[in-house]
């Protein structure tokens, strides 16, 4: 199933959200994906034109400040996520998807990875 950009938005948009409704539940920190929140967040959040901030970015990984800037570090080693200084203010920095990075979102939320098991699970019955 090939998607257009505003439905795959929608869906990076939902695992975001799904993401953050678990801590309603659940301890945010038992799930160790903090690296995947950072890059769907910068995902969405360059899809709708705006900056996020290593700050910004922390937060919404939904683990401690020092965990989150380790996985930034990470995504940074690993070509994924680049990071700007804030002319403006020399103790903020931006981030952004490198090109690779925001081919590699697309193509994953595209070729109905994410969609496919949604919707297996949507449909599989619930066994007790």
């Amino acid at each position: 199933m090939l998607l257009n950009e505003g439905e795959i938005l929608v869906l990076a948009k939902a695992q975001f959200d799904d993401r953050k409704s678990r801590s309603r539940y659940f301890r945010s920190d038992i799930f160790g994906e903090p690296a995947w929140a950072i890059l769907l967040d910068l995902f969405i959040q360059q899809q709708v034109g705006k900056r996020v901030s290593v700050t910004a970015a922390c937060i919404g990984s939904g683990v401690p400040t020092s965990s989150a800037l380790r996985r930034l570090s990470l995504l940074v080693d690993e070509g994924l996520v680049e990071r700007e200084g804030d002319p403006k203010d020399g103790r903020r920095s931006w981030l952004r998807l490198t090109p690779k990075a925001t081919e590699s979102m697309v193509e994953y939320l595209r070729t109905g990875t994410y969609l496919g098991r949604l919707t297996m699970a949507a449909t599989a019955p619930i066994v007790s």
